[in-house]
């Protein structure tokens, strides 16, 4: 917590082209200094939080990560590190986007994937290779309130 004697103001430095700023003391200079940068980290946060994880969450079961689009759905699948994750679908989502192996797939699945009553439509994926092929590839993990509308997969068969 910062306990300033004095108020400072800008009337308290004298700013010109090439002269050096005078000083009432360096004392309160540096207070000066690291209020502004202060004042400037809160800003700084403010105007730019972080960047949450898919579409927030912590892939924890209080808090499991959001999925809104199809975007992030894709993204689970680049991420083998959060398949052991609790995952909360959050709106219907079209991955007609994808086609032939450009989808993610979900390999190896261990977590929690709640659908929330939600509809996945359209995932399509052709491959040659016919094992572990689908949006959940394998899965040890819980699917649940899940629904799919229109799949279609070529799996070299």
């Amino acid at each position: 917590m910062c306990n300033f004697s004095k108020t400072l103001s800008l009337r308290d430095y004298r700013v010109g082209l090439g002269s050096p700023i005078p000083l009432k003391s360096s004392i309160l200079h540096s207070k000066f200094l690291m209020l502004l940068c202060a004042c400037a980290l809160v800003i700084f946060n403010i105007a730019f939080p972080a960047h949450a994880k898919y579409g927030g969450g912590s892939g924890e079961p209080n808090d499991p990560y959001l999925i809104f689009d199809a975007n992030q759905m894709n993204t689970v699948g680049a991420n083998p590190n959060d398949w052991d994750k609790h995952f909360k679908l959050m709106a219907d989502v079209d991955l007609s986007a994808f086609s032939g192996t450009e989808f993610n797939i979900i390999a190896n699945f261990t977590g929690v994937f709640d659908g929330n009553d939600r509809i996945i439509a359209n995932f399509t994926y052709e491959s040659d290779d016919s094992d572990y092929v689908g949006l959940f590839a394998e899965v040890k993990g819980v699917i649940k309130n899940l629904g799919l509308a229109d799949p279609g997969i070529n799996a070299g068969t």
